[in-house]
């Protein structure tokens, strides 16, 4: 009797959470280094896209004062290739894409962030998506005109 209800107990823990492989974890990042300008930075759904994107976060290091603007699905993307890389090396190939000097079309705005001063911020918009539909983005625009350190990550 008790190494049924230990059998039991064991049955239902294991129904109720999921165990997740941690080769299974598909989350992706771009990096970039800018002198100068007003960098444009797109993470992009690739023309027949399988998975959604979800935004994870970014972090931002500026050398002054500026204005990042967060953005969804403007224009389709082109320009510059970024690599995108894994965060964890077992994880299959990035279906999105990241793009430098994009000449993304302005799309919606969900928020400008206003960074006061030299400093690195980090920007946390959990559970912005991209479904599974072609050419949906979403783009990072600066105006910070000195050095910026861009890092945007997000999952499939």
């Amino acid at each position: 009797m008790k190494t049924r209800s230990i059998l039991a107990l064991l049955l239902c823990t294991s129904a109720a959470v999921p165990l997740i492989a941690a080769d299974e974890t598909r989350q992706y990042f771009v990096y970039r280094e800018d002198t100068g300008g007003t960098p444009v930075i797109t993470i992009q759904q690739p023309a027949s896209p399988t998975r959604t994107v979800t935004f994870e976060g970014a972090l931002f290091t500026t050398g002054a004062a500026c204005t990042i603007t967060l953005e969804i699905n403007g224009t389709a993307a082109t320009g510059t290739a970024l690599t995108v890389r894994k965060l964890n090396t077992k994880a299959p190939a990035a279906t999105a894409t990241g793009w430098y000097a994009s000449d993304a079309g302005t799309g919606t705005v969900i928020h400008k962030y206003e960074l006061t001063a030299v400093g690195t911020y980090p920007i946390n918009k959990a559970g912005l998506a991209l479904g599974p539909v072609a050419a949906q983005n979403f783009t990072f625009r600066t105006n910070c005109g000195t050095s910026l350190k861009s890092t945007i990550f997000w999952s499939e």
